[in-house]
Formats: structure tokens, sequence, C-alpha cells
């Protein structure tokens, strides 16, 4: 009967003495592209400033990537990155918030929202959102209601009953 020995996992790679040789940069040193705008710069005698960076884009003798480098650097002294926008969410319809049809219904259904984003049901994007929407609501059947009862004015006014 021989004795079978426990399996051991094998490391990957070189030993530990050559683990990180030949594994690329040093951490902080530029890339290709970079060091040759950093040379450029430094055989010119200029600062690594936004308007040195525009004055090596637009002078004479350099080569176009590195004068494309030069405006991308000094872009972002410039302008700012847009802010990363939110992710689109989409709110679950609840069946115990009321259909809006009526002024009571929306004051019924802001009711309904506010309990629900005070007990931590909706957060308060969704919340404002829907009460916002129920503001909407209400305005927009104020000036229907309006339009009705200036209608019947003008009928009464002109005689039409």
């Amino acid at each position: 009967m021989t004795k079978e020995s426990p399996k051991v996992a094998k490391s990957r790679g070189h030993p530990e003495t050559l683990q990180n040789v030949g594994m690329g940069r040093a951490k902080g040193t530029p890339n290709k592209r970079t060091q040759e705008l950093l040379d450029e710069f430094e055989k010119r005698g200029w600062k690594r400033g936004p308007i040195e960076m525009m004055e090596m884009a637009h002078a004479e003798g350099v080569d176009p990537e590195l004068k494309l480098a030069c405006l991308r650097a000094a872009t972002a002294y410039l302008e700012s990155k847009p802010s990363p926008k939110p992710p689109l969410r989409f709110i679950e319809p609840s069946a115990d918030l009321p259909k809006l049809v009526t002024a009571t219904d929306a004051s019924q259904f802001v009711s309904k929202v506010l309990e629900k984003a005070t007990a931590g049901e909706l957060d308060t994007d969704a919340a404002k959102f829907l009460i916002d929407g129920a503001k909407a609501f209400t305005e927009l059947l104020v000036g229907v209601q309006l339009e009705g009862n200036i209608a019947k004015l003008q009928a009464l006014l002109s005689g039409d009953q």
C-alpha cells in the first residue's frame, strides 16, 4: 500500500527573488510619450505649466503627436471633467398609492409618499420625484378647471345656455 502525498498548490511565476524583475516600469516612471514631452520641455527650458504646453503645441518643428499630447495636458487646466451621472433608477409602482384623478387624490398621494419616505421605503430622490409629479398634476388640474369655468362664463355672457 502506497501513501499518497497531499496536494500542494504550486506558486506561479518567478521565485520570490525574481518576482518583480522584468514586470514593467517602476512605479512613478512616465511612459515613453510622456517622457518625450518632458524631455522636449527640458530641452526648450520651459516649465510644465499650461501656458508652456500651449506654446509647445503651437511651436514649429514639434512632432504632431507631441503637439496633441500638449493640448490634452493643457485642457485639464482649462476645462474640468464632467461629473459622473448617476445611473438611471426606476421606481416600482406601489399598490397603496392612490391614482391621481382629483385634487383630493393628489393630497392623499403626497401624504402616502411622505409616509413611505419617513418609513425608509422610498429614498428622498424618489419621494421628491413623486411629489413633483403630484404637484404638476394639481397645476394641470387647476388649469383645466379654470378653462372649463371660463368657457361656462363666456357661454352665459353670450346667452348660449
